[in-house]
């Protein structure tokens, strides 16, 4: 038996797929007809959480190339994430990362579909920053101290935008530069570093 699910994020741009137990040729037509579904609703960015499937077949291996296939002719992009050890590496030594991109982390997978909206809907393909159209919800700066702090300190680092996970409530943000943060969720409080690293 085989349950899958899915939600929505970035305003329906993306689906999360989670799939629970075993993909082998019993479950591998339910998981097709699945995705077969979103796919008729011009859902084509699909991201599979793979921490819950236990189990992959070579019937469930095919489906997932055929997938990939499917969303790469409607030119959208499919990543899986949190691959168990053992699939991992049946993945690595049949070379099929090379086909199907997959991520360590759900973050990880949403930087990747990131990247991919960004580069379908930039003008002209533009990669630049200021170019790109905000896909994740840009948070406004929030100072956590009304008096003005030391010019050296309130000098900013601006760099390519990248996504962090809030420690709190698990909210996806993005950010552009260093600097005092908020969550726009949960008012989480959050520093970025010169070096982009991020205390909570």
């Amino acid at each position: 038996m085989i349950y899958i699910n899915h939600h929505d994020v970035l305003d329906g741009k993306v689906i999360i797929v989670e799939v629970k137990g075993p993909l082998n040729s019993e479950t591998s037509v339910d998981f097709e007809e699945y995705i077969n579904r979103l796919l008729a609703r011009n859902s084509i960015f699909i991201i599979l959480n793979a921490l819950s499937i236990d189990y992959v077949s070579s019937e469930g291996i095919g489906v997932i190339l055929f997938m990939q296939k499917k969303i790469s002719e409607k030119n959208g992009f499919f990543v899986i994430y949190d691959l168990n050890n053992e699939i991992r590496q049946l993945f690595l030594l049949l070379g099929f990362d090379k086909i199907v991109w997959t991520t360590g982390s759900r973050i990880e997978a949403m930087e990747v579909i990131d990247r991919q909206l960004e580069m379908r809907e930039s003008p002209g393909g533009k990669t630049e920053s200021e170019d790109m159209p905000s896909v994740l919800t840009d948070i406004e700066k929030q100072k956590k101290d009304n008096e003005s702090p030391p010019e050296e300190i309130q000098e900013k680092v601006a760099f390519a935008p990248f996504i962090i996970e809030c420690a709190r409530c698990k909210s996806l943000i993005r950010v552009r530069e260093s600097g005092e943060y908020l969550c726009p969720d949960c008012n989480a409080s959050f520093t970025v570093n010169h070096d982009m690293t991020v205390h909570f």
